[in-house]
Order: structure tokens, then sequence, then C-alpha cells
């Protein structure tokens, strides 16, 4: 099992066997020893002669601490913040789902006939069609047609 200290002396933040701390007290190798990292992962036991004590506070986690690289991984972890809880165990925060209140929009205004629009002529066409036609203008249509029809008549008969 391992365990994250902080020592009080210089706020610096270690993964060490869970043994190594007791009471307010983290067991650290001697700064004279070169292979301080050696006796961290072989879990040496603390002895007088080969180390330190130092005032220390325990890191608390959710859950036990298993092997020496998940110690690691909440070490850099905790160098930032002060929460160790498992990244497995992260949950987001829920935004909370109120229905977003419906903007109804008011029904459309149409404009009226304003005094402006009385002034603008039946007869003032704005469109690309022909500007010489109108209907109304146009009898001589049907009187075309009249004729045309008439005329087939006649044939018709003259061959009988």
């Amino acid at each position: 099992m391992w365990s994250i200290v902080i020592f009080n002396k210089d706020n610096s933040v270690a993964a060490v066997p869970s043994h190594w701390y007791k009471n307010g007290q983290c067991a650290w190798p001697k700064k004279y020893l070169k292979n301080k990292n050696k006796f961290i992962e072989m879990r040496t036991a603390a002895n007088a002669l080969e180390f330190d004590y130092y005032s220390a506070r325990k890191l608390n986690t959710e859950k036990p601490i298993e092997s020496l690289k998940d110690a690691k991984d909440k070490v850099a972890k905790a160098q930032l913040t002060s929460d160790l809880s498992s990244t497995d165990d992260y949950e987001k925060p829920k935004k909370s789902l109120q229905s977003a209140k419906k903007k109804y929009l008011p029904p459309p205004k149409f404009l009226e006939n304003s005094d402006d629009d009385a002034d603008i002529d039946a007869n003032d066409d704005d469109s690309d069609v022909d500007k010489t036609f109108s209907p109304d203008k146009n009898d001589d249509y049907d009187n075309d047609t009249e004729k045309v029809i008439a005329t087939n008549i006649d044939h018709q008969n003259n061959m009988i």
C-alpha cells in the first residue's frame, strides 16, 4: 500500500510506502543516500541509520493506493490540486436540466394601406412584361378564333 504525503517544511509532495507514515511523521531516506528511489520502490523498512523523520500530513484518498505507478500519478495530481479522488470516479457536475422557457414570437404585423400608397396609380406597372398588353383591349382575339373555326367548317362542308 502507498500513501501520498505533504512535507510541512518545504510543502513538497511524495508517494511513500504506507508504513513510512505514522502519527504525523514520515520517514524519508537521508540526504547523503544516492538511491532514494530504490528505497521507495523496494518499500524498505524505515530505520534510524538510513532514514530521517519529518513532519508531514497524509492526503486522504477514497481507496487505498495499490501500486507505485498509481501513487506517482496521484502525486502529479496533488501538486496541482488537493482533490485526489480517482479520475475514474470523477463525475462531471451535471447541468441543471431546467426546461428552457420557449419564447413565442408575436404574430407578424401586416402593413395596412397607408396614405402614401393611395398616390400610386393602378396603371403604374413595373413588371418586365410587355407594357402594351392589356387583356381588356384585345377583343380581336375572340373574333379571329371564330373566323378560323368558321373557315374550317366551311372547308368540311364543301368537301361533303
